[in-house]
């Protein structure tokens, strides 16, 4: 029952719309009817402000971290703050408080990685960095090098739950990206056929 509950205070700790709260706080706008129309904090920083940028990003971090340090604290079940961790960022991308709409939910999963193995924030970048030179398109490495996040976790511990969960968490942060890579196997393909 404690299991359950964590979860579900995982999943309305992720559904704070923290971009939006600090668009109209600070910017005057909604961030939801501007670039990206994502309420994360890339989307807040660039079309909304810096100040509710930097707020929206650090707020969102404290999400994911503050789902697993409960986790942590509050259950024996090894496997909790990695089911935590999904039902946050499961929150961000559909929140309750947006129609289940959201933000993309990095910066959630990059405060969770702090607390989880704060080194493979490090190897997972590197990693993004590189595919992204070799595609030439950063938003669409982002999305396909998240896939490295649960063979790292794997690696560094081995645990099931890191390849489950992890590759539950990075697809559903993937589905965000699905338009940019399209578009780039698209772009891709084209260039081939026509060279």
């Amino acid at each position: 029952m404690v299991d359950v509950l964590l979860i579900l205070v995982a999943y309305f700790l992720g559904s704070i719309p923290s971009g939006v709260v600090f668009g109209k706080l600070f910017g005057k706008r909604d961030v939801r009817d501007v670039g990206t129309k994502s309420s994360g904090a890339v989307n807040t920083f660039v079309y909304v402000g810096k100040l509710p940028g930097v707020l929206t990003l650090i707020v969102d971090m404290i999400k994911g971290a503050l789902s697993v340090h409960l986790a942590n604290m509050y259950s024996d079940s090894p496997w909790l703050p990695m089911a935590s961790l999904l039902a946050c960022i499961c929150g961000h991308n559909h929140s309750i408080f947006l129609k289940f709409k959201g933000g993309k939910g990095l910066s959630s999963l990059v405060g969770a990685m702090l607390v989880i193995w704060y080194p493979g924030i490090f190897i997972v970048a590197f990693l993004i960095i590189m595919i992204g030179i070799l595609m030439k398109d950063f938003n669409a490495a982002t999305g396909l090098g998240l896939y490295s996040m649960p063979f790292i976790l794997f690696v560094n511990d081995h645990q099931w739950y890191y390849l489950v969960f992890g590759v539950l968490i990075a697809t559903l942060i993937m589905c965000k990206y699905r338009e940019t890579i399209r578009d780039w196997f698209h772009k891709h393909k084209k260039s081939e056929n026509e060279g």
